[in-house]
């Protein structure tokens, strides 16, 4: 009976084994992703070759192209779809959902080229895209290597169709003897961490940016080259614009970007040329006078000039001793007291020597004294100051602060008087 019960059990044992294989080997292989071309709805398996529409498989990042690292064509896309670019007919780039700074280099075949942009799900084959397009553009675009800068192209959903304007924007020529600083700049929409939409060199006349209508506001990064740092630039400030519309009856902006102030309003300046023939820190008081400086966003290292060079340092107002130290920390010849005045610029040359002058003031001004540059040297009215001046100057000119009062004076016996 054991034995019997015992066959039994594996004649079982065999016949559900092959039912149950049998019944794996009669299930479908095919596609099972609903979202696919081709899919089985009875299909149990995926055998692995579904087949997807542009439409869908250009809405995996996998598909999104990379930004160029050259290119005369800067798009920010606000919106939440990848967008395809053509130019004229040819496709270019799938752009990512909400890209900033991504920079398109388009060949330039004609003085106008024509762009097109289609929302990723609004296209089923790539190389026959619809006819009506999401965004287009007829816009004028110089070859990559003789641009000053690209175009910037800003995509939303805020407006369809033809609803988009221009912005012209315009950034002067800028001289230092004229307080303006020869920097570049980057212009951001919204915010400081806002998509940036082009980039600007000094004396770029009506470099033009494409927007949707709506109300915008610009900020302006100041930087300039620095090959020295790992960040490869020098950020010196920001300023921005208020609000600014693009409708159907302002379809057309023109901004003029304001220069990068040397000084700000609100504080005096202090250049230093160094001829000691060495590298030189500069120091006010105790403090190297990069810590001192006002109006720039980074100071690292501005306290130090190489032979021959200058600097210029926005400081807040005062009376200030001035040092000059070698790289290892060794002070190079006697200090020197400068008086900052706001709105003015004392010129100091590291290596010049130093004369005594008394000075009587018998006007009711507090002045001022200079030759070509303000000397850092001030007297109060009505009051005689020994002061430190050149040595070698033999004339000097006496003013006050607002410039009612002027005076050319010949230096004679190491004084100075000064009279109404």
């Amino acid at each position: 009976m054991k034995d019997k019960s015992y066959i039994w059990f594996v004649l079982l044992l065999l016949a559900s084994l092959t039912m149950g294989c049998r019944s794996n080997l009669d299930e479908k292989l095919g596609c099972t992703d609903p979202r696919s071309l081709n899919y089985d709805p009875e299909a149990v398996f995926d055998n692995g070759e579904c087949e997807y529409s542009d439409s869908y498989r250009y809405y995996m990042p996998e598909n999104w192209s990379d930004s160029d690292g050259e290119g005369n064509l800067l798009v920010v896309n606000e919106t939440e779809s990848p967008l395809h670019l053509y130019a004229e007919t040819s496709h270019l780039k799938v752009i990512p959902p909400k890209a900033r700074d991504f920079l398109i280099d388009v060949p330039v075949k004609s003085d106008v080229t024509q762009l097109s942009l289609f929302k990723a799900e609004d296209v089923d084959y790539v190389e026959n895209p619809p006819l009506e397009k999401f965004k287009s553009w007829r816009v004028v675009l110089g070859a990559t290597a003789t641009v000053s800068g690209p175009v910037g192209w800003v995509v939303s959903d805020l407006v369809t169709g033809d609803g988009a304007g221009s912005l012209w924007l315009s950034y002067p020529q800028a001289e230092e003897q004229n307080n303006r600083l020869a920097c570049n700049v980057d212009v951001y929409l919204h915010s400081k961490t806002g998509g940036r939409v082009t980039s600007i060199v000094p004396g770029t006349n009506d470099k033009e940016v494409r927007l949707d209508y709506g109300t915008y506001r610009l900020w302006f990064h100041y930087w300039e080259s620095d090959p020295g740092s790992s960040e490869g630039y020098k950020s010196l400030g920001w300023k921005n614009t208020g609000d600014i519309v693009l409708n159907a009856s302002h379809s057309n902006r023109n901004i003029g970007i304001p220069s990068f102030d040397v000084v700000p309003d609100n504080a005096a300046a202090l250049k230093v040329i160094n001829r000691l023939g060495a590298t030189i820190n500069v120091k006010l008081g105790d403090r190297l006078i990069e810590n001192m400086v006002i109006g720039r966003e980074d100071v690292q290292a501005m306290s130090t000039i190489a032979h021959q060079d200058s600097m210029v340092y926005p400081v807040n107002p005062d009376n200030y001793r001035v040092s000059y130290n070698t790289l290892s920390g060794n002070q190079l010849g006697d200090p020197v007291y400068v008086d900052l005045i706001q709105g003015y610029m004392a010129v100091l040359i590291a290596g010049d020597s130093y004369q005594s002058l008394m000075v009587e003031n018998q006007t009711s001004y507090d002045l001022l004294l200079g030759n070509e540059n303000y000397l850092g040297v001030s007297i109060s009215a009505q009051s005689t100051e020994e002061v430190m001046i050149p040595e070698g100057l033999n004339k000097v000119t006496a003013f006050n602060a607002d410039s009612t009062f002027i005076k050319s004076l010949i230096i004679e016996n190491e004084s100075l008087t000064i009279s109404e």
